[in-house]
């Protein structure tokens, strides 16, 4: 690299730093770019414009972070120059002559302000308190204008920002619901045809089970008929033959109790008869109730008869 670059950028190190800027924000394009500008010392920088320092192409942030700066610059007295000027009553010496009306480029001013800093302060005599209030008070309003113009600037450039962000933003957001109108009209074609396709699936299923149900009621119509027949002819012989069995059983327990029943009758009557006997020797219970009067036949068909009524009045379960 250059020796002449290296060393105009270190000059400008130390005249920023001398202005009061913070040299760290500065990057070497940034500081090639006030030199080619002509601002190459702390007079240069306090004459500086925000049009000249925007002309120099510097970034906005380093143009506000000059310009703010005005009227801050600190002698090694202490005072900023409109202190300086301030004092005019003080005797002006060498290094200030050396200082303020230094011919040659402008670095060469650079070099004189670091090279006279110490005499100055020891030539100089002490501020009045005045002085350095009225100084202090010009600072204040100087400040106050430089804040001011430095952040309608910064109003200014934030708003234009801010628009061309949201014109871009606004751009962008158009062009996108553009795209999203475009995938709707795609998806709801898509949905439509699939929706129909699914239509046109279902109704053909629908139409497939229509008849396979039909064939199975059918086919199930069909067997219930052949299992109602067959259960019919099953149930008919089934109650014809318990029928008859119960008939038999009925014809031989009739015949049975017939038997029984005569019998028993029999039994009780000579029974009774002999009782009555021996309990009335008068033979008066032969006389009124004679067993020989009794007709066997017909007490017989009357059981008979009793016992094929009984089946038919009688639910039998």
């Amino acid at each position: 690299m250059d020796a002449n670059l290296l060393q105009q950028r270190e000059q400008l190190r130390t005249a920023l730093s001398a202005y009061g800027a913070d040299v760290k924000r500065f990057q070497d394009i940034d500081l090639d770019k006030l030199w080619n500008s002509r601002y190459c010392s702390v007079d240069a920088l306090q004459e500086a414009t925000r049009e000249g320092l925007t002309a120099a192409e510097l970034p906005p942030g380093l143009v506000d972070h000059i310009s703010v700066r005005k009227g801050r610059v600190t002698s090694a007295t202490g005072l900023g120059t409109e202190g300086a000027a301030a004092a005019g009553s003080l005797p002006a010496t060498a290094g200030n002559n050396a200082i303020s009306s230094a011919p040659g480029p402008a670095h060469q001013g650079g070099q004189q302000v670091g090279a006279s800093a110490a005499p100055i302060a020891d030539a100089q005599p002490p501020v009045t308190m005045a002085a350095l209030m009225e100084a202090m008070e010009r600072q204040a309003a100087t400040m106050t204008t430089t804040v001011k113009e430095a952040l309608e600037g910064q109003a200014a450039t934030m708003t234009t920002t801010v628009k061309e962000a949201l014109e871009g933003q606004a751009a962008t957001l158009e062009r996108q619901a553009a795209t999203l109108e475009r995938q709707a009209a795609t998806m709801t074609t898509t949905v439509k045809e699939a929706l129909e396709g699914q239509a046109a699936t279902l109704e053909r299923q629908a139409a497939t089970m229509t008849t396979t149900v039909k064939e199975a009621l059918e086919g199930q119509a069909a067997t219930l008929e052949r299992q109602a027949a067959t259960m019919t002819t099953t149930v008919k012989e089934a109650l014809e033959g318990q029928a008859a069995t119960l008939e038999a059983t009925l014809e031989r327990q009739a015949a049975t109790m017939t038997t029984t029943v005569k019998e028993a009758l029999e039994g009780q009557a000579a029974t009774l008869e002999a009782t009555l006997k021996g309990a009335l020797p008068d033979n008066r219970a032969a006389r009124r109730f004679p067993v020989s009067t009794v007709d066997w036949n017909q007490l017989e068909r009357d059981w008979a008869v009793y016992l094929t009524e009984v089946p038919t009045k009688t639910k039998v379960s």
